[in-house]
Order: structure tokens, then sequence, then C-alpha cells
């Protein structure tokens, strides 16, 4: 197991990231409360209405619907979303009929929109919104029906206590669904002090590491699938689109903040253009009796 890394240090790093990644978010809430309320066939808001920035990974809704697919008698399903950022997945879920959705986000203005979204769409009994780090977070064991983490485990330090945390959440048999980074060859000590520093993704493993760390923890992988050129491609044109709107930016936002925002999302495209990094969907189910 890597060292143990000082969790405020990389909540620290995390924040920084995500506080830069942050630019626009609050404009683009204004932007669709102020679309939707012209729609005058409809009383209340949809989930639909925030889907151009609150689905907060590659592919929208369509890694969400997959994990939907594997879940069975959605109508009684309890899920847990790891990394939920500001609940567009953890909302997708519940508009789908699912019972309950706990969304964990340790990033405290994230977690503060997911939650005033939910009550916009009249989610808010069904999705609840933990503010903190999933690797502290309170949860009961053997609760949940589902467990999804699209892009979140690779934030976090301690790896292997997260996928074990994973497995004793889910109930016997119960399905999850990870999108994860993982590194085809060992990175540089540059390449790795760039991963953990700038996009806050320390300790990075080998694909096989990784399968063999969910095995150890009591979760059958049932299907892997490479998703480093759909992300790769996807990257690129959410940097085109950031470039494409640099004057809509610098009206409200610095020319630094500006660039530090064009520099991550340069940094992001690239790695996984030249695979420094690799992305994975990897589906599995929690095997009985493992807790």
């Amino acid at each position: 197991m890597p060292q143990r890394q000082s969790d405020e240090s990389q909540l620290e790093i995390l924040s920084k990231m995500y506080g830069r990644y942050h630019l626009g978010l609050e404009r683009g809430v204004t932007l669709a409360l102020s679309k939707a309320s012209y729609r005058k066939d409809c009383a209340s808001f949809l989930t639909s209405d925030f889907h151009d920035f609150d689905q907060e990974h590659f592919g929208g809704t369509e890694p969400v619907d997959v994990f939907l697919t594997c879940l069975e008698q959605l109508h009684s399903c309890q899920v847990l979303d790891v990394g939920s950022g500001l609940g567009g997945a953890a909302r997708h879920i519940a508009q789908a009929g699912c019972m309950r959705v706990t969304a964990v986000e340790v990033h405290p203005d994230r977690a503060r929109l997911a939650i005033m979204l939910n009550k916009l769409v009249a989610l808010d009994k069904r999705v609840e919104v933990l503010p903190c780090d999933f690797l502290t977070a309170d949860l009961d064991e053997n609760s949940y029906d589902g467990v999804l983490a699209i892009l979140s485990i690779l934030h976090m330090p301690e790896k292997q206590i997260a996928l074990k945390k994973i497995s004793n959440s889910l109930k016997p048999s119960g399905r999850f669904l990870i999108e994860d980074f993982v590194c085809p060859r060992p990175l540089t000590e540059e390449e790795s002090s760039f991963m953990r520093e700038e996009i806050s993704c320390p300790n990075l493993m080998s694909l096989d590491s990784y399968l063999h760390t969910l095995n150890s923890a009591g979760l059958r992988v049932d299907s892997v699938e490479q998703r480093t050129v759909v992300w790769a491609e996807a990257s690129r044109g959410r940097l085109k689109t950031f470039r494409d709107n640099r004057l809509r930016y610098l009206n409200d936002f610095s020319h630094a903040e500006v660039e530090d925002i064009n520099r991550l999302f340069t940094a992001s495209a690239n790695m996984l253009t030249d695979r420094i990094v690799e992305g994975y969907r990897i589906i599995g189910t929690k095997t009985a009796g493992i807790s």
C-alpha cells in the first residue's frame, strides 16, 4: 500500500483544482434557470435543464444510464454516488425511479449547489448530499444496492481503502460501476508530481493492480471497457469549447484565472491523448458474504 499522505494536504490540492474548474458554474446555473423560466408548459424545473453542466464527467448521462441497467427493481434500490459533484448523476438516477440516492461530495461549493439543484427539481427528499470526504464518511455497511464512482477514486490517495469502503457499503450481490484513470506504465517523477499536485490524482495504479485490489476487496469484476480514446476526444472538445469562449470568460474573470483553467484543460487533454494515463470503465458485483 502507498505511503499515507496528509489527507488535509491532498484535500487542499483537490479544492484548489476544483476551485479553478468552478469558473462559471454558478453563472451556468443562473443561465439554466433563466432559460427554464420561459418554458410555459412546465410548472417546475427538469433534471435535463442542468445537463449541460451538471454531468461533470465524460459522456454526459451515458455512463449513468449504463449503471442503471445493472440494477434490478430500481424503485426499491438504494444507491451510493461517490464523488457526486453537482449531483447530476444522482438526480438522473433518482429521476429514473431509484428510491434513494446518497451523494458524497467533498468540495463544499459543489455540495451546496447540488443541494440547491435537488430542491429545484423536487428531488431533495430522495437525493441526500453528504458534504464530506468519502474516506471518512459515516456510511452504513451492507446497505446499498449499487455504487457509482465516476472519476472520483482517482482523487483519493488511499485507493485500496476507498475500494474496500465501496465493498463494505454494498449489499451482498450489489453492483458497482467505476470509471477511473490507470497508468499503462510507471510514471516519471515529474509526471507523478504533476498528476498529484495539478490534477489531484495521487498514487495511480496499473490496470492489473486495480483489478487485483478490487478482487481483494471482495468485488468481482464482470466487465472492463477501455475508454481512453473516447475520453481523449471529449477532453479535446472541452478544451476547444473553453478556448472558443475565452473572451466571454475574460469578461467575468481575471486573465490569470482563465489561463489557469486553460492549462488544466490542456494538460487533461494531453495526458489522455498521449496515453500518460488510460481510462477504463469497470462493472462488477460484490461477492456474497464479503464484508
